[in-house]
């Protein structure tokens, strides 16, 4: 398990931790239409090294608008059409209201590969 160091853009910070079989994002700031082009960028990276099973952890992400839920599909669609999985973990209160609101809790925090492969290597960001 090898973490990389924090890094981030305005009020964004992204952790990634990569495990044997996939990768953790620990998201933690804002994610909006000023930030969510660092958080492709970065998802584009992890996949073009064949990191096709992630999760992201929202513990620490303190806003989160359309624009950051567009990513999050995007990705998961991109991911899922060569075999991986993209799954959300741990939305603040706020995250998961907006992920029941407009109908994605299903779809981004259902069972998938990446939560599986998470759970069995017992990944956790650090603090």
């Amino acid at each position: 398990m090898l973490a990389s160091p924090l890094s981030g853009k305005g009020d964004l910070g992204i952790e990634v931790l990569y495990l044997h079989r996939g990768v953790q994002l620990a998201l933690r700031g804002e994610l909006d239409v000023a930030t969510a082009p660092v958080l492709r960028e970065r998802l584009s990276d992890l996949v073009t090294q064949g990191w096709i099973d992630i999760s992201l952890d929202l513990a620490a992400l303190q806003f989160i608008d359309s624009t950051g839920l567009s990513l999050f599909i995007m990705t998961q669609k991109r991911v899922e059409q060569i075999g991986g999985s993209l799954v959300v973990l741990h939305p603040t209160k706020a995250a998961q209201i907006l992920l029941d609101t407009t109908g994605l809790t299903a779809r981004l925090m259902g069972a998938g590969r990446a939560d599986e492969l998470i759970q069995i290597e017992g990944g956790q960001p650090a603090p």
